[in-house]
């Protein structure tokens, strides 16, 4: 058995801070466009390297070999940027949909004495 370490594991905000996404648009992109993670019980965890292949390989990136860490992040940004403009410009089923209307137990009422 070799000791190999363990990589540390974003949670949601971590990848929403890192892209400078609202944690929701974080589910979205699991969810509709497929953003690669792990379940860990309840909650997803993802792989940083993981999320940022998913980025090059949706900008047509692949090849891109940055060295300065200043540069990567830069790239990375754009890359992220890249993906928010596809987002926006054919966005998912589930953002368009109406919200569904609540069921009648759970509608606010008012009592009036």
């Amino acid at each position: 058995m070799t000791n190999t370490p363990i990589r540390p594991l974003w949670t949601v905000h971590d990848v929403a801070k890192y892209l400078r996404l609202h944690p929701n648009t974080i589910y979205i992109l699991v969810k509709d466009m497929g953003l690669p993670m792990t379940k860990v019980g309840k909650s997803m965890r993802f792989d940083p390297e993981a999320v940022q292949e998913f980025f090059r390989r949706n900008s047509g990136m692949q090849d891109a070999e940055i060295n300065d860490p200043a540069e990567q992040e830069k790239h990375d940004r754009a890359e992220a940027d890249d993906a928010m403009e596809k987002l926006q410009a054919n966005p998912p089923a589930s953002l368009l949909a109406a919200p569904e209307p609540l069921p009648p137990q759970a509608q606010p009422s008012i009592v009036i004495l």
